[in-house]
């Protein structure tokens, strides 16, 4: 059960391109960004509950290193090009060793900076 625990690491992206004929959106944020080995990150909204439940469906594909794939929206309004959407990792360490901050957001402001020092191949 709910042991008051909430996901606390996501990758944040944004829309750059929409192809509503294949449900299609692509967001800036690919292999570089978040870890494949482990799956695919699911698609959520920290800022809205009702977007979370819309975007959680959704099906990510890699688009290669710096892009993935979002699919299953109908039309343009549903999430359009420069919406924010934040994507949950499938598996936390090796989507951490690609980055080289950690951005502390609370109540939707960055509230600390912390430098990820341990990186790099183990």
């Amino acid at each position: 059960g709910d042991k008051g625990f909430q996901q606390s690491l996501f990758v944040h992206a944004t829309v750059v391109s929409s192809d509503v004929a294949q449900g299609k959106r692509v967001v800036d944020a690919g292999a570089k960004a978040v870890d494949f080995v482990s799956g695919m990150p699911t698609a959520t909204s920290v800022t809205d509950a009702t977007d979370a439940a819309r975007l959680a469906p959704l099906e990510f594909k890699s688009g290669g290193d710096e892009h993935g794939m979002l699919f299953g929206l109908a039309s343009h309004e549903d999430l359009p090009v420069g919406a924010q959407v934040q994507l949950v990792p499938s598996h936390c360490d090796p989507t951490v060793n690609l980055h080289d901050w950690f951005v502390g957001i609370r109540d939707g402001k960055v509230e600390a900076l912390f430098e990820i020092d341990a990186r790099g191949p183990g």
